[in-house]
């Protein structure tokens, strides 16, 4: 899908949700917005296929990006990071590494937890 000026991806949000056998989708240089990164956020958190997204070139917001984050990296509790999609690399966002296997990005993400919440003190 690069360079077709997609806007309004309501059909492939829906889509990524069913958690089809895709492992890479490149959908830069388009026409996405922050409600498109919405619903690609919350697509990500039922997928656990998707490896690769890349979504560089769109008009999708820092604050975009960061909602995307938060359906890989959502440090609020044990709970919600374990939650979280494990298995997709996604340019753009930041703390999201490329070409390590899924246990280990959950793993970096809860070390990361639990030593930021050491520092503070809160770690209880």
């Amino acid at each position: 899908f690069r360079g077709n000026g997609l806007s309004g991806i309501d059909d492939v949000a829906a889509a990524l949700a069913t958690n089809p056998q895709l492992e890479r989708l490149l959908i830069r240089d388009n026409q996405l917005n922050d409600r498109d990164a919405d619903l690609i956020a919350q697509a990500l958190k039922q997928n656990t296929n998707l490896q690769v997204l890349f979504l560089r070139g769109n008009n999708i917001t820092s604050a975009g990006f960061e909602n995307i984050g938060t359906a890989i990296y959502d440090p609020s509790s044990l709970n919600t990071l374990e939650s979280c999609n494990h298995t997709c690399y996604i340019d753009c966002v930041e703390q999201n590494e490329h070409g390590i296997t899924p246990r280990q990005r959950r793993n970096r993400k809860l070390y990361k937890l639990l030593s930021t919440r050491h520092m503070n003190g809160s770690n209880a």
